[in-house]
């Protein structure tokens, strides 16, 4: 991206107060920068006559500083799919479910399919705003090559049960049903 002013933003939110939403506002940005903020007149009179300068006009738009996801684990609806296809009632408490029903789904991850949920994840994230997403999740590379593809801000951190350990707590509880990928 190069100099932009964004101009005639409907609500020009800055800051998370009222005094930081400008009606009628622009912002200028010089490559990743923000250089300037304000009225749009004002900025327009001080930028638009450069030739250098993109325009882009922002009637009727709400511009804001990208959301931030600090806690998600992309991807991950796959887990759900148990108690959709499960015939019982789920009321069994959470460390039983969890143990039983959503953990054992992971193991039908492999790295192909962490990194295609991530970028569909991270797709539907865009779409609605959100910038900076921070994941925990089996295979981090794939993970990180998703964010890396699509353009998006990503902080992956650490899980905190590999694998291993679920086939472990699998094996002590007597679940030996296999899953098939």
């Amino acid at each position: 991206m190069g100099r932009t002013l964004f101009k005639n933003c409907r609500f020009l939110i800055s800051q998370a107060h009222p005094e930081g939403i400008i009606e009628h506002g622009a912002v200028f940005v010089d490559g990743p920068i923000i250089k300037a903020v304000g009225a749009s007149e004002e900025l327009e009179s001080t930028y638009a006559g450069d030739e250098a300068v993109d325009i882009l006009d922002c009637t009727s738009k709400i511009v804001m500083p990208g959301l931030i996801d600090s806690h998600n684990h992309l991807g991950l609806f796959h887990v759900h799919l148990p108690y959709g296809l499960a015939s019982k009632k789920v009321d069994t408490g959470i460390m039983k479910e969890a143990t039983d029903n959503l953990w054992p789904a992971y193991l039908w991850l492999t790295e192909e399919i962490v990194y295609d949920l991530t970028l569909f994840g991270l797709m539907h994230q865009l779409k609605h705003g959100t910038t900076t997403n921070a994941t925990a999740f089996p295979f981090p590379d794939a993970a990180f090559r998703a964010a890396e593809h699509s353009r998006m801000r990503m902080v992956i951190q650490p899980h905190m049960l590999p694998v291993c350990v679920f086939r472990t707590i699998w094996m002590s509880r007597g679940i030996s049903r296999k899953l098939k990928r």
